[in-house]
């Protein structure tokens, strides 16, 4: 039996090099397409004339060629002709589930990135139902309020890319380079494993689950960091994932269960401070204060409240049901001593404020991508309209009278193969400098 991909292993130390050992640049699609726009005898990722006056920070012709060259990535995998990709004008990258749209900010040595960005769009067209999820959106909004509806998403959205990416890596192994360039782009860089065994993501808050979850297929994921990740771990069950294959509910579902879970953490243990808060304040202020409630927690302060807890549990002697330790075990459902004081809150390193800034960006661009929002930015409408003039037609671009009388540094030829009927009404007009 061939070996598992690491985001469907269960060992953690599974490193079978998906993206460790790749890079985010353009060695896949240099395969198929080093004869057309990576053939350096003929690229156009030279730099221009200088005497060339540009007409925007874009450069049309190259943004064309990688539209045609992505769209035709897009259409051999998915089997379909009527999936059309074009450049974003509101700084996305998404799916409608009918167009992908893509950042214009797409660079040679990123090129490889880009298709995956496109075939993982283009799977969320083959597999999900993006009518139940605004459905289900709105419907959140109304009961819960935009801030946890958004929350919510967030995991019903990381689930299906979960998903959806296994079930493309399964279906057409052609293009796993493109996903290994992807991930390596958003999810492997080494301050991510640092950030999985720091303190800083160590105590339960909502951020610091989604970290551990948007990173659970980490080959060095720590399931020991938070308390239930283990448990949330087994939900997923990554190596049956693509067992979820029957309707998208299925995986909406095990998303709410996983945000249930967090959730009940989350509020046990903030339950728990405020009310270690509240008995610190009586017992020195003769009964006065009530805690801040804000619920606000750091490594230190839960550390010194499991030590309290760890303090209480032993002072108790017999049954302890009307003991003052007894009322620090169960909170919402939780028993605090058993699974909060289980996690890996000992001997673990506190990342430095460079490390820990550096680090909250990526995540940062991790929920953007979970999100669909990976880059900022985009076209105008005269600037995507000039790409998909040079995209309609089959062209090529060539300097031509350098080192002439008539120009030293040589100026631009478009070479138009031949345009057939439906084709004539082109505007060639956009192809002059």
């Amino acid at each position: 039996m061939p070996k598992l991909p690491w985001f469907l292993s269960k060992e953690k130390n599974d490193r079978s090099n998906f993206w460790k050992s790749r890079s985010s640049g353009y060695d896949s699609s240099n395969y198929w397409l080093k004869d057309s726009i990576f053939d350096k005898r003929q690229s156009h990722f030279f730099d221009e004339p200088e005497t060339l006056e540009k007409e925007s920070k874009y450069d049309h012709f190259q943004l064309a060629q990688y539209q045609r060259a992505i769209s035709n990535f897009v259409r051999i995998m998915t089997g379909r002709n009527d999936i059309a990709v074009h450049y974003n004008s509101n700084g996305k990258n998404y799916t409608d589930g009918k167009t992908i749209t893509l950042s214009p900010n797409i660079k040679e040595k990123e090129f490889d990135t880009a298709v995956g960005l496109a075939l993982h769009e283009a799977s969320h067209i083959l597999h999900s139902d993006f009518g139940m999820l605004k459905s289900i959106m709105d419907n959140s909004r109304t009961i819960y309020g935009y801030e946890v509806a958004e929350r919510k998403k967030l995991f019903w959205n990381l689930i299906e890319d979960i998903f959806i990416d296994a079930t493309t890596y399964r279906d057409a192994p052609g293009y796993r380079g493109y996903y290994a360039a992807l991930y390596q782009k958003y999810f492997g860089d080494n301050k991510i494993e640092e950030g999985l065994h720091s303190q800083d993501y160590a105590v339960p808050t909502w951020d610091n689950y989604l970290f551990h979850l948007i990173n659970i297929r980490n080959p060095q994921r720590n399931l020991q960091a938070l308390p239930g990740l283990e448990k949330m771990f087994g939900m997923i069950d990554l190596p049956n994932i693509t067992r979820l294959n029957k309707d998208m509910g299925q995986r909406l579902n095990l998303a709410s269960a996983l945000y249930d879970e967090c959730e009940k953490y989350i509020d046990a243990v903030s339950e728990m401070m405020q009310q270690m808060s509240k008995d610190a304040q009586q017992s020195v202020g003769g009964g006065q204060g009530e805690g801040d409630g804000s619920g606000d927690i750091n490594y230190d302060q839960l550390n010194e409240m499991l030590e309290r807890v760890d303090n209480e549990m032993s002072d108790e002697t017999g049954e302890a049901s009307e003991g003052q330790g007894n009322k620090f075990v169960d909170y919402n459902g939780v028993n605090i001593q058993e699974e909060v004081k289980g996690t890996n809150y000992v001997n673990i390193d506190k990342l430095s404020d460079k490390a820990k800034k550096s680090l909250e960006k990526m995540f940062n661009q991790q929920k953007d991508f979970v999100c669909g929002i990976p880059r900022k930015s985009r076209l105008n409408k005269v600037d995507q309209q000039k790409v998909d003039a040079y995209a309609s037609v089959d062209i090529e671009k060539k300097v031509v009278g350098a080192n002439s009388t008539f120009s030293k540094k040589g100026l631009p030829l478009y070479v138009i193969k031949p345009i057939h009927e439906e084709k004539k009404l082109v505007n060639l007009t956009w192809f002059q400098r």
